[in-house]
Formats: C-alpha cells, structure tokens, sequence
C-alpha cells in the first residue's frame, strides 16, 4: 500500500500522550486515548491490506499472520527477555508470581483478559506492573483472529453487505462498551467485545478509501480536506487534555477521539494544514519508533517505581521517557526492521523462532507462578522482608464467634467483631480496627492471655452519644450498639478485670462522623471527651481497671514498601535514610498528637483511676520512632501495628502490669 507521511505523524501523536501520561504528568490527563488512536489506524492498515488482496486474488492467511509476526514478535520478545532479569533481581515474591503469569498471558496475547480479572488500568497497583500496557496488543491480536477470516468467508456477499454486517457489530460492540462502563468498568476496559468497535472505525475509513473515486481524492487539497483534518486533530488535542482517568472508558465518549483519528485519515494529505504538522521529520520520526516506545515505556516506569521509595520526581520520569525513546530507536533500527526485510529472514524463521520463544515465556511464567515468585532465588535476609505481621483485616468475622455467643448472648451486629478465646476472659481489648491490630498476637496465638476483643471497623466507643457516617460504608450506624456491647461484657463477665480501649487517632478534626448528645451538634473533640469520660467512667463504676491505649506513632509511608525496597533504593544508603524517610521523628510524634494527648489527660482529670499506657516509649527511643526490628515489620500499614509489633507491645504492657488482673 502507499505510504502516508501523515499516519506516522499520526502515530507519534498516540504515542507521546500515552507515554506522558504514564510518566504521571498530569498535564497529559487523558494520554491514554493515544491507545484508542493506535486501534484506529491499526484497523484501517489492515483492512486496506487485506481488501487490496481480496481485491486481486491474492490473500492468504499465511501471509497476513506472517506480516503480523514480523511486525509484532521482534520488538515485544526483545522487550520481555530484558525485563525478566530485572524482575528476578528486583520484584519480590507476589510482584514476582504476577509478573511471571503476565509473561504467560503475553505469550498467548490473552493480557488483556488476564488484567481484566487482576486490576484496574487506572488502579495506583497497575504502574507497577511492567506489561500491564501489553493489554492493547492482546486487543489487537484477538481481533486479528476473527476478521481475516470473516473478510475472507463474507468476500463473495459484496463490499455493501459486508459494511451493512460489520455495521451491526459495530453497533453492538459500542452499545456493550457504553453499557459495561458503568457495570463491570475493568472488563469493559479491557476486553474485545467492548473494544471492537473502535478497531471498526478504522476499517471503515479503508472501505471508504478502497473506492476508486475516492481513492483517487487522497492527495488533492481542498477546503473540506482542510477543515476536515484539522477537526481531527482539534478532536484528538481535546481529549488528550480534557478527559481524564474519571471519563468513562470505552463509551460514547471514546468516539471523540477515533473519530479525530478517522478524519485525520480521511483528510490528511501532504498539501493540508494538518497534514503538513504531521508529516514534520520529528512527527514521523517518532511514529515510525512509537510501537518500541510504547513497548518500552511500561517496564522502565515501573521498574523505576519499583525501586524508588517514594513516586520518582517529575524530572526523572522526564529522563525515562527519553531513554525510552532511545531504547525505542535501536530496537527500530537494529530489530524491528531487520525481521521486516524477507530476504534477510525467512518465514520459517520466523514462525520457528515465534514458537520456541513463546514457550519458553510461557515455560518460565508457569514455573514463576507455581513457586510463588521464584521465593529460593533470593536469600534469606531479603525474603525475610516479606514476613509481616498479618493485615488486621484477618479479623474481619462479621459475627460474633460461638465463644462470644456463649459469654454474651450478642445479637451479632453486622459490622461487629467479637473474638474471644477462654470462656473466663480476664482481659477485655474495646476500641475499633487498632484495638484489632493489637489483638492479632493473642487470635494467632503467639501471645497466651485469657481475654476478649470486641470492636468495629472506624467505630470510637461512645454509647452516649449518637454519631452519624458521614462517608459512604462507614459502619457509624452500629458503632453506638457496640460500645454499648463493651459496656453490657464489662457487667455479664465477672471474669473481666482490665479494659483496654483502643481507637485511631485522627489527626485534627474527624470528618467521619457527625456526633450529637442529646440531640445537639457537637465537635469531634468533644465528642472524645464526653463520649470517653462517660465510658471510662461507667467501666470504673463497674469496678474494672481502665486502661487508655494512647494510639502509635502514625509512619510516613507503608513501612512494607520501605523495607521491599532497601536492598535496591537508590534513596537509602544507610539506617538513617531509611527512618528518615519512612518513620517519623520522636518531636514530631509529640507535634503531631499533642492536642489528642491533652484530651487524654482531660479525661483522666474526670477520672483518676484510669491508667495510660503511650506505646511511644516502646517506639520513640531514639530520634526516630522505630517501625522495625531488623527486616521485619512492626506495623502492617502507617498507622495499624503487625502481629510482631502486638506481641512485643504486649509484652511491654505485661511487664509495666497493666494487663495483669
């Protein structure tokens, strides 16, 4: 077929949008739609193909899927080899299972299905994920599954007919994107039934071309032509900085930009405003990279994540892009045309070649996969990075356990969580997901203390008050019923000598809650205040020891990223950079939760007897508050301890008596 300057134009104006946008500049919102450019042009390349074929008899199978291996395999293998010994040195055992399964779906361009049930594009896990970009590629390739051989079978029927059946998937096709947007956005966004349509477009631009009269229309320059390109090019720069990951994708929304990519094709010639921007050295240059780029891009953004501690500024993410089009030049000069040329490498080549390499990732992925990451390749003091305390959500039980039953009666509220294991507690932990954490060690039994857990998921225990959710899922409705359950166990169980409250600390006020005494609106600092003094002072009545849990020190970021990271950060060459950057500093523990300690102490001035116990003495020894011991956690995220922190925290409080009865 021709060559047109301006569709290599076009493609560098996918690529570079995409590329930005994955770099994280924000400027670039809706770069993504680049990948809905590329399925455009790619349906057009084809169609015109294949009908300049059919047209003169000489279409074979054989040929087109041989054409796509050489466009396809060279590059993307290249790509995949060279991204495993970095995954193998640098991703930890679940990235390492994950990527190592990606590699399978790769191999048999099933990636899109495969992300479709892992995660979402716009999820903050999926710029991890090195191939998470081959998704497209899988899209494209299934779609060149079906429609050779429905052009192939449907030939006979007529060009009108065909068009009048490739209407109608169309039509259907976009229907179901618009409608799964809103149902299942992640398949939708993934899959080829939602994403056909868009591949159509394109190939009906090459239909429309394929006649003679309009064929013959291509290089004229006329006003329509002119106005014609150029609202494509309005129509692709609108939505590169108009949409965003909040756009419904694909939907009718995505007919912007693959109608701005069907006239620029439509239109474009040398001689038109449009065509002559695209037609530019660096437009087509880029273009004729922008498949390496976009092969590249993926695996060096998220690699450097990876390895980074925190998000890579804006001027690193700007020298990867230019390394990935770098890397992009040579994989174009010295791979990628190469295999193109026939009488440097022969089919058999290249289908031999397709087939032993495809199995090869395929045999690597599988054995990734069933070892869990390769866990043996590394050694011990790095997979010991990976034993963190179990995440608190281990406790979610939604119901009362037969213990509780037994001891309480409960109703089973339905966001309450009630664990007992004696059936004559002497210990009794109350609060809300932090009183969880602290619980870990005794549910998973490295810690032996006769004592019950009941708590709510965001639920501070103030049964004399009422406090309505202010966000959605919030489990305020039935926080009251269980700080009055607390109350109701302190009366039923004689066994219980010590309480222990445990609740989040929210830094300044708390949103999460609209807070009422009596029926008057009240603050959520005095809410702290009324609704502790009350309970505190109901469960000293009742003759119990109270102690208040003061909450940890609150950590800068997830400690589990720190600690994955160190051997490979670039930002932590000693133990001081990494509590620098991680932890928080003993002064500014004390900043931060100052207010939070008055109000403590204010409750205690109304009731002496309660006792305080401030973890920050077991954290806070030096300048830092320690979230480690070694390479293992003491928190499980920023604010919840892990199961080693519980045991050693309880361990503390046992040995200063305050959990003895």
């Amino acid at each position: 077929m021709k060559y047109r300057r301006e569709i290599d134009g076009l493609r560098a104006l996918a690529v570079v949008p995409v590329i930005l946008f994955h770099a994280g500049f924000q400027f670039f919102s809706g770069g993504f739609i680049g990948v809905d450019i590329f399925f455009v042009i790619s349906g057009y390349l084809i169609t015109t193909i294949i009908i300049a074929e059919l047209d003169t008899k000489s279409f074979s199978i054989i040929k087109f899927y041989e054409r796509r291996a050489r466009r396809i395999l060279p590059a993307l293998f290249l790509v995949l080899f060279t991204c495993i010994p970095f995954a193998w040195l640098w991703l930890f055992p679940p990235d390492m299972k994950k990527f190592s399964q990606s590699l399978i779906a790769v191999s048999t361009f099933s990636s899109n299905i495969f992300f479709g049930f892992t995660g979402g594009y716009f999820d903050p896990a999926a710029e991890l994920n090195p191939l998470l970009h081959t998704w497209s590629l899988a899209v494209e390739e299934q779609f060149y599954v079906f429609f050779p051989v429905f052009l192939l079978l449907t030939w006979g029927l007529g060009k009108r007919n065909i068009l009048i059946l490739l209407s109608l998937v169309f039509v259907v096709s976009l229907v179901l994107a618009q409608i799964y947007v809103f149902k299942q956005p992640v398949a939708a966004f993934y899959l080829l039934p939602s994403r056909g349509w868009e591949l159509l477009v394109g190939a009906f631009v090459a239909f429309y071309l394929a006649h003679p009269k309009n064929a013959a229309n291509e290089t004229n320059e006329t006003f329509v032509s002119h106005v014609g390109s150029l609202a494509g090019l309005a129509l692709i720069v609108f939505s590169i900085f108009y949409f965003d990951k909040t756009t419904p994708f694909p939907s009718i929304y995505t007919l912007v930009p693959t109608v701005g990519a069907a006239l620029i094709i439509l239109y474009s010639t040398p001689k038109t405003w449009a065509g002559k921007i695209l037609g530019t050295p660096l437009f087509v240059g880029i273009g004729l990279i922008s498949y390496s780029a976009y092969l590249w891009h993926q695996p060096i953004f998220a690699f450097a994540r990876y390895i980074f501690l925190d998000r890579p500024s804006a001027g690193v993410m700007l020298f990867l892009t230019c390394i990935s089009f770098f890397l992009a030049y040579f994989g174009w000069r010295f791979v990628e045309a190469p295999f193109r040329n026939k009488q440097r490498v022969k089919r058999k080549t290249i289908f031999t070649y397709g087939i032993v390499l495809s199995v090869s990732l395929i045999v690597f992925g599988s054995l990734g996969s069933f070892s869990k990451g390769f866990e043996g390749r590394l050694p011990y003091s790095s997979r010991d990075l990976m034993v963190f305390g179990k995440p608190v959500t281990f406790l979610a039980i939604h119901s009362s356990d037969s213990s509780c039953r037994d001891l309480l009666g409960l109703s089973a509220l339905p966001e309450e969580v009630c664990v007992a294991n004696s059936k004559s507690p002497q210990i009794m932990f109350a609060g809300d997901s932090h009183a969880m954490a602290l619980y870990s060690s005794i549910y998973g039994k490295q810690f032996d203390l006769n004592s019950v857990l009941i708590s709510g998921y965001s639920c501070p225990l103030y049964p004399n008050l009422t406090y309505i959710p202010s966000f959605k899922n919030s489990f305020g409705n039935t926080c009251t019923g269980i700080a009055n359950e607390v109350l109701n166990a302190a009366k039923k169980i004689d066994s219980i000598k010590v309480v222990v409250l445990v609740n989040y600390h929210v830094d300044g006020q708390d949103a999460r809650f609209s807070y009422y005494l009596h029926g008057k609106h009240i603050s959520s600092d005095e809410a702290f205040i009324a609704g502790n003094d009350f309970l505190v002072n109901e469960l000293l009545k009742l003759g119990k020891k109270v102690v208040y849990f003061i909450d940890v020190p609150h950590l800068k970021i997830d400690p589990r990223f720190c600690l994955q990271k160190l051997p490979y950060s670039f930002r932590l060459a000693s133990d001081s950079g990494l509590s620098r950057e991680c932890s928080i500093t003993k002064e500014e523990n004390e900043q931060v939760r100052k207010e939070y300690v008055g109000e403590v102490l204010k409750v205690k001035s109304e009731n002496p007897k309660m006792l305080i116990f401030d973890p920050a003495s077991y954290f806070c020894t030096g300048h830092y508050c320690n979230f480690r011991d070694g390479y293992k956690s003491l928190y499980s995220d920023t604010h919840h301890v892990s199961l080693l922190g519980s045991m050693d925290i309880l361990n503390v409080m046992r040995s200063d008596g305050l959990i003895d009865h």
